[in-house]
């Protein structure tokens, strides 16, 4: 993407976009060698900050095109053509054949629509984006669907159109695009409850209750997203009074609405990777078991040691409901409704005990992948004994071979480790002032609330 003051329009600037985003609006942009101020706009009309509305600038396109009407035949030639689509060509063309008056383009029908020259000339340029980008793949559509505006009254509708395939690339290309409305959602609730600087894990459940059978797992992913996009940003207080993203200060100038900043490639994230991609002949470290633990766990990194109570919550009553879902698609299958919504089996000890099981389990693979290593002292010396007591699959391999795949995975074993051990301590800390029975018998009465009010009116036991 390019800066619209005090740089170059050929100066790229690098952020959470994907490569082809940015290829596909480096190659408008070049080929009309737009000026700074066009080359800001159309960053801006594809990343979806204008304002007020996202989908202004297709809109303002579908209709000028419609106004334009049968005074240019020719006109997947006059869009695609830079020299042909300037302001002062497009002008010279159309002043006097279409629909025009003193300042630029006019259309009475179905609503009252003007636009200038220089905006005709930039809806050019959005509409060439759509037809080029993602290697022409909407070409064939986007021109079909600038056929049908022989008639205004279809102009409403092709604007529709094209904001759907501007949405979906925006989806596709723009990794962090999809998040604007869950931080509009969450901003909005924590600025009524009066913690826009911090907020607590009851908020989270709070905020949970307000939706509409939302899964609570869901929710908790969704400000853990949160909460990593704010960290990108450098800090909360980044993100304070915008209620969506581009009211941050100095956002469209500068352009980032593109997306957020790009996430960093997370070591937790690249640690689950490893283990949960391993080829069919590697070493069996992890059973599925001990696999879905670690991932469900791990995947709400920071949360897991941060937020520990959360976590807690999101895996002992995420559980539960997902069985009364479940059970209400199925009608039948285990225990019936008024026991699941009980939700009896919630137990965060138990939680604990097999985190702290799983720990143990990571460390001992740990310590055999340092002792094929050829590390020496007391952590060898545990590696090999676990080595010879170990019966998994392919930790039998002959030595040199085994030593070869623990080395591939060994760092992904020491963040998972790492990162689990700081889950158990985080918790282990929370016993300590809250004792963990206390802690779940509250929330056990509160969820169980919860759950009758979403699914027990009306639904058959």
């Amino acid at each position: 993407m390019w800066f619209g003051d005090g740089m170059s329009a050929n100066e790229p600037i690098t952020h959470g976009f994907d490569e082809t985003c940015a290829a596909d609006v480096a190659a408008v942009i070049d080929a009309r060698d737009a000026p700074p101020a066009d080359a800001a706009w159309l960053a801006r009309a594809v990343a979806g900050a204008s304002r007020p509305s996202r989908d202004r600038p297709l809109w303002d396109a579908a209709h000028g095109i419609a106004a334009v009407g049968g005074a240019a035949p020719d006109l997947v030639d006059l869009i695609l053509d830079p020299y042909l689509s300037s302001a002062g060509a497009l002008r010279a063309r159309l002043e006097g054949v279409a629909s025009t008056d003193a300042k630029g383009l006019i259309l009475g029908d179905p609503s009252p629509w003007h636009g200038s020259w220089s905006g005709l000339a930039r809806s050019f340029a959005l509409l060439e984006f759509l037809m080029t980008a993602d290697e022409l793949s909407h070409f064939a559509e986007v021109t079909a669907l600038l056929d049908t505006l022989g008639d205004p009254a279809a102009a409403p509708d092709v604007a529709r159109r094209l904001a759907v395939m501007m949405t979906a690339y925006r989806a596709q290309h723009m990794p962090l695009a999809p998040v604007e409305r869950r931080f509009h959602a969450i901003r909005g609730f924590l600025r009524q409850t009066g913690r826009i600087d911090g907020y607590q894990d009851d908020d989270i459940v709070s905020f949970w209750q307000q939706g509409e059978d939302a899964l609570f797992t869901t929710v908790v992913a969704h400000f853990v997203t949160y909460d990593r996009v704010s960290a990108e940003l450098g800090a909360l207080t980044a993100l304070q009074g915008a209620d969506r993203l581009s009211g941050i200060d100095n956002w469209e100038d500068r352009l980032e609405a593109t997306t957020l900043p790009d996430t960093a490639i997370r070591s937790v994230d690249q640690a689950l990777a490893t283990l949960s991609d391993l080829a069919t002949d590697a070493p069996k470290v992890l059973t599925g078991a001990e696999r879905d633990t670690l991932t469900a766990l791990l995947s709400f990194d920071p949360f897991h040691n941060r937020r520990p109570v959360t976590v807690l919550r999101a895996l002992a009553f995420g559980r539960i409901q997902s069985g009364i879902g479940n059970r209400l698609r199925r009608g039948s299958g285990g225990p019936d409704l008024p026991e699941r919504i009980a939700c009896g089996e919630a137990d965060y000890a138990a939680l604990l005990a097999k985190a702290q099981t799983l720990t143990a389990h990571l460390k001992t693979c740990l310590a055999i992948a340092l002792a094929l290593r050829g590390a020496d002292g007391e952590v060898a010396v545990r590696g090999e004994q676990a080595l010879r007591r170990m019966r998994r699959a392919g930790l039998d391999a002959p030595r040199p071979d085994l030593a070869k795949r623990m080395a591939a995975i060994d760092a992904a074993l020491a963040t998972a480790a790492t990162e689990l051990a700081s889950h158990c301590a985080a918790v282990a800390d929370l016993a300590q002032r809250v004792p963990l029975t206390d802690l779940v018998e509250r929330d056990r009465a509160h969820f169980s609330a919860a759950f009758a009010a979403l699914y027990l009116e009306g639904h058959p036991a």
